[in-house]
């Protein structure tokens, strides 16, 4: 459900939860605010145990290795948070951890850099790519079980 989240985010290029927090050349999301989110967007997160603030930025980080902790002041306090890069190299981070390209919807107005040298190629269709995170998802439902 994390990775189902990210993907989402990174769709919408945009992380909204109370304000609208804008990914295009990066950003500080607080833990406490990407919890909350993950809650509202999966549930049954919670249903077993309680969801720890370093479950969800390890993951994250896992997912999206140029993410990196830091502190920031909100609203006068110190509260703890993940600096997110541009939308453009977490998109490219999360295509690399998926192992394979995403049609993103706005696909045009993030230019990609060109590849110096390409390891796979695929002409598999989208239903294909849902299938697989789909699968993948799973996996890690399971995992989490």
């Amino acid at each position: 459900p994390i990775d189902a989240l990210i993907f989402d985010i990174l769709n919408a290029g945009v992380f909204d939860n109370l304000t609208l927090i804008d990914l295009s050349k990066g950003a500080f999301i607080t833990t406490e605010q990407f919890k909350d989110k993950y809650i509202e967007y999966y549930p049954n997160a919670q249903r077993f145990k309680p969801v720890s603030e370093k479950f969800i930025t390890t993951r994250i980080k896992e997912v999206l290795p140029s993410v990196m902790n830091e502190q920031h002041r909100v609203g006068g306090n110190l509260r703890r948070g993940l600096q997110w890069p541009s939308l453009e190299v977490c998109r490219q981070e999360f295509e690399k951890y998926l192992d394979g390209e995403i049609p993103w919807d706005d696909a045009q107005e993030v230019p990609k850099k060109s590849a110096t040298s390409v390891t796979s190629v695929t002409d598999e269709p989208e239903a294909a790519f849902v299938n697989t995170f789909e699968a993948h998802h799973e996996l890690i439902s399971e995992t989490e079980h």
